[in-house]
């Protein structure tokens, strides 16, 4: 049973992170964005807050069902997005 949840919030969380840069392609009119990230142990709300710094995007969330999440480690990655219009 507590397996089957720890899965459940898993795959919530990879959800939450492919859907994250979404918003990007649909607002962004330059040709390209990065984000660089370095967290350990950081909760979601963190992960969120590094993210704005860098691209300036605001999110909208429960902090209720983000409380419970698995925390993020993420060392030395990069994402690049671009946008072709």
């Amino acid at each position: 049973m507590q397996k089957k949840r720890a899965r459940e919030r898993i795959i919530m969380f990879l959800c939450i992170i492919s859907l994250l840069f979404t918003p990007v392609l649909a607002a962004s009119q330059s040709n390209a964005m990065r984000v660089s990230l370095d967290l350990k142990s950081a909760t979601v709300k963190e992960f969120f807050d590094a993210v704005k710094v860098q691209t300036g995007l605001n999110f909208i969330y429960s902090t209720e069902q983000v409380k419970n999440m698995p925390l993020v480690s993420l060392f030395r990655a990069i994402v690049s997005l671009s946008v072709r219009c």
